[in-house]
C-alpha cells in the first residue's frame, strides 16, 4: 500500500519512480518488466498502421510494445493474443495524431 502511494505521488508530481534494488530483485524473479510511454505508444500506433494496415488504440499499443520487449529479451516467439477493452474508434483523435492521417480517412479504413 505504501509503495503504491509513493508511485502515485511520483506520477502526480511528474517525477521518476524507481524501486529499490531489493524490490527489483524480487520482481525480476517472476516478472518481466517493460517501460513504454506516450512517445512509444504513438510510434507503435503509426508503425502497426503503416506496416500492417492495422489500427490499434494507444493503450493496446503500449501492451504491444511491452510484448516486443519481452520477445526481444527472451527470444520467445509464441503466438500472443492482446485483447482491448475499448475499440480504436474511441481514440481516433490520438490515432490520427500518431499516424498523421485525418480522422475521417481512418474511419473509412475501419469500415473497409
Amino acid at each position: 500500500g505504501e509503495e503504491v502511494t509513493r508511485f502515485c505521488q511520483c506520477c502526480a508530481r511528474k517525477r521518476v519512480y524507481s524501486v529499490t534494488e531489493e524490490q527489483l530483485q524480487t520482481l525480476s524473479a517472476g516478472l518481466f518488466c517493460a517501460v513504454a510511454g506516450k512517445n512509444r505508444a504513438e510510434a507503435t500506433v503509426n508503425s502497426l498502421f503503416r506496416t500492417n494496415h492495422y489500427i490499434v488504440d494507444p493503450v493496446t499499443a503500449l501492451c504491444f510494445s511491452g510484448l516486443q520487449d519481452y520477445r526481444s529479451g527472451t527470444g520467445t516467439s509464441r503466438v500472443t493474443l492482446l485483447m482491448a477493452e475499448r475499440t480504436p474508434m474511441d481514440f481516433m483523435k490520438e490515432i490520427s495524431a500518431a499516424t498523421g492521417i485525418q480522422e475521417q480517412k481512418l474511419i473509412e479504413h475501419v469500415k473497409l
